[in-house]
This record gives C-alpha cells, structure tokens and sequence, in this order.
C-alpha cells in the first residue's frame, strides 16, 4: 500500500510538534506463519503488553490489535517511536530484530487511519469482507478503554474504524456468502474429501471460530461429530446441542485413530497435536482414506513435522490462501465500491481531526501572542508612569487590536488549512514553522 513504508527502508522522521498517529504491524501478507504465531499473545498476556507499550517515552495512547492474521500495534505519539515499538515487540516475544523488521510496516496519520479502515471493511483479510473482524477491533479498542491505554485521538479513530466497517457491509454485497476462513476450511475439505459422506469430524476448540466452523460442517452433512475441549463442559454444552460426543483433551489420542477430519483451532500456546500423537493414531487407523487435518490456531496446534507422514494432508491457515483468493477474484467489484467508500471516509475522518488541531492550534497561538503582549507592556510600564487609568486603557486596547490584526490572516488560513492542504509532507511543513506555539504557547 501506498501509505506504507518498510522499516528496512530506513522508514521516515515523524518527529513533530504535535501528536501524531503511528501504525507498527505485520500480517499474513508480510509474515510466515513461523514469525506470526511467535507474535501472537494469549488473552491474559495482552494487557501486560499493552500497559508496557503505554509506558514507553512519547507513547500517550495505544492499542495492540492481535489476531490469527495480523499483529498491530496503533499508538499516539510526540517524537518518532518506531524503534521502542520493534524493541518492544522483539524483547516481548524473542524475535531476531532482523528477522522481524523485514516483514513489519509503518504507516503514520492519514495512512494509518487508512490502513484501519481498510481492516475494518474486511479489505485486509485473507477472506475478502469476512466479519469477524470487526468483533476483533472492537474487543482491542475495549480492552484499551478499560486499561486507560486509549485517550481521544485513539478512542474517536477506532469508533469511527467500527462505524466504516458496518457502513462498507451495509452497502455493498463484499461479505455476501461463504466470506471466513471457517468456510474457506469447510470448502477445501469438501474438495479433499469429495464429499461428507460418513466421515467422522474432530473439532479441537470450542472458540468463535470453532463453534462456526461447527456449524458449516453440519450444515453440509456430517454427523459423527467428537468436540475436544480443555474446558470439557463447554465441549458438552455445544455437544449436546449439535448431538455430538464430548471430550477433554486427554482423551485426544484415543478418538484421533477414527477421525477422517481435524480442525484444531484453540488457543494453545503449544502443540496440542505432536509427531508421536498423529504417527501413533495413523498406524492403529483402517481406514483407507488418508487423514485430513486443517489446522487453523494461531500459534499452531500441530506439529508442523507431521506433515511428513505418510496417511495425512495436513493444511495450516495460511495454505487456504488459494481458496480464499478465489473469493476475492468474485467480490472485485464489491471491493472497489469498498475502497471509494473507506476513501470517502478518511478524507472526512481526517479533515475532522486536524481541524481539530487547528482549533487548538489557534487558541496556543492566542494565548502566546497574549502572553508577550502583557510581557511587553510589564517591560514599558516604567515608561507609563505618566499615563492616566484612561490612557492606560487606551494604550491596553490598542495593543490588543494590533495583535489580532497582526494574527488575523494567519488565524484565517489556520481555520481554512484542514479543507486546503490534503498533503501531509505541506501539513508538517506548516506544523513545523509554527511548533514554539504547539509546544509551549508562550512564544518564548
């Protein structure tokens, strides 16, 4: 994307005089699988991460968006902060600096609301319009309200985030049919398989996105159903209601010899599917068709190793991109009226925000420019000594006229700036020129 630029470019200088929004993130687009999972967080350890994210120097807000396809961190910031974020992001989950910069990228202000958007709208998915992302962003943004990590500049631009991506499903067919990677799954198996006819299914993970890919498998025909869970009765619970047989993941080993497929999608911050486990149940298997495992956790529930066996296919989420690229090649037209509607949104979302700026702008200018006429005129008071409460108030007002004469015109273009100026390279020049106004609004 355009808005972009890689850290292994040398990336570009954001220090300025006001706060700006930056964007640090890679996805399934620029990270294997292998660095990927290495990035992701469990539940209880996201909000560590995001206090120590908040912690950092010239970090005022920040959210963490982590999800199977995308690490992201968005954060408001004072000075240029890149190198803390891949700091961060290299001592939290002992990456190779260099192995993680080639596949991060950065966007700042408008090209990070534009990236956002764009998430949001489904546009950046693996499956063209899927859903599910907006629950993602939603529950990243709540989770940064509740730490206090996420202040107004965040908190307006994840709203607005939400409000896009409802508005881009509302009015286009993007997420029309089969559009998650739970039917992306459903859809290689039934090329695989070539039909559900008797096959024995084994869902490990009873999670938003196994209870749907549950769902679609039963919908298209299988029956013999056995929902491995650690929690056993929540595994009972969707059992019951699916007519399914329940188990812990103890009992995985035992079920795995009569299972024609295996999707495994949990949160598991280690294999739950080992070399030993699957090379045991093959070689106690009669069935003469091979094994199907899709495995779709991030980090991965399955031993990569185990694709070496004779007796299986075994697929991880991003080997359904195939698939899933033949979703985007349907819904092109729909993407295109996606796109004009998330640009459509941006310009609107930014012209609001730096006239924002603005505003605030003019007041630090009022107020500096106030602040060296009551100094000046302290400086001359002994010169005034002669001067009666009348002229006084004469002399008073005639400063204050001067001053607003002075700023008017600049006042003006200020006002008008956000709607006049759409390049951000002229808008930092601006800012730039005026920053001892914005940093200290004093005018010293």
């Amino acid at each position: 994307m355009s808005y972009m630029y890689w850290l292994t470019q040398g990336g570009c200088n954001i220090n300025g005089a006001y706060k700006r929004l930056l964007l640090v993130g890679g996805n399934y687009r620029t990270m294997g699988i292998d660095v990927r999972e290495r990035l992701s967080l469990c539940k209880v350890d996201v909000p560590n991460a995001l206090l120590s994210l908040r912690s950092i120097s010239g970090v005022s807000e920040v959210v963490f968006l982590s999800t199977c396809n995308r690490a992201e961190i968005y954060a408001v910031t004072d000075r240029a902060c890149e190198l803390e974020l891949i700091e961060f992001l290299h001592r939290q989950h002992k990456l190779p600096r260099q192995e993680l910069q080639k596949g991060l990228y950065v966007a700042t202000d408008k090209g990070a609301c534009t990236h956002l958007f764009r998430v949001a709208a489904g546009l950046d998915s693996m499956v063209l319009g899927e859903p599910q992302i907006l629950g993602q962003i939603k529950n990243a943004y709540e989770l940064a309200m509740r730490l206090k990590c996420c202040g107004k500049m965040l908190s307006h631009l994840f709203m607005r985030a939400l409000k896009v991506g409802k508005r881009v499903r509302t009015e286009t067919n993007i997420s029309a049919g089969a559009v998650s990677i739970p039917h992306v799954a459903v859809k290689l198996a039934w090329q695989i398989c070539g039909g559900f006819t008797d096959k024995k299914l084994l869902l490990i993970g009873v999670g938003e996105i196994g209870v749907l890919t549950l769902r679609l498998f039963k919908k298209h025909g299988v029956n013999q159903i056995v929902i491995a869970n650690r929690t056993l009765e929540h595994a009972q619970q969707l059992a019951k209601q699916f007519g399914a047989v329940a188990i812990g993941l103890s009992e995985l080993q035992e079920y795995l010899k009569d299972s024609d497929i295996v999707i495994s999608c949990t949160a598991s911050p280690s294999y739950l599917l080992t070399h030993q486990m699957i090379s045991k149940a093959l070689s106690e298997r009669n069935a003469k068709d091979k094994m199907l495992i899709i495995d779709l956790a991030i980090p991965r529930d399955v031993e990569p190793s185990v694709a070496e066996l004779e007796g299986l296919k075994l697929f991880n989420i991003d080997e359904l991109a195939d698939i899933a690229d033949e979703y985007h090649r349907l819904r092109q037209d729909e993407a295109k009226r996606a796109e004009a509607i998330v640009t459509e949104e941006v310009n609107a979302f930014w012209r609001c925000w730096r006239s924002r700026w603005a505003e605030q702008l003019v007041v630090n200018l009022l107020n500096s420019a106030e602040s060296v006429r009551i100094r000046t005129l302290r400086e001359f008071s002994g010169k005034l000594t002669t001067c009666d409460d009348g002229e006084r108030k004469a002399i008073d007002m005639l400063t204050k006229r001067l001053v607003k004469r002075v700023l008017h015109p600049l006042i003006k273009k200020l006002k008008e700036m956000p709607n006049e100026i759409d390049d951000q390279m002229a808008f930092d020049t601006i800012v730039r020129l005026l920053q001892p106004f914005l940093e200290k609004g004093d005018g010293k």
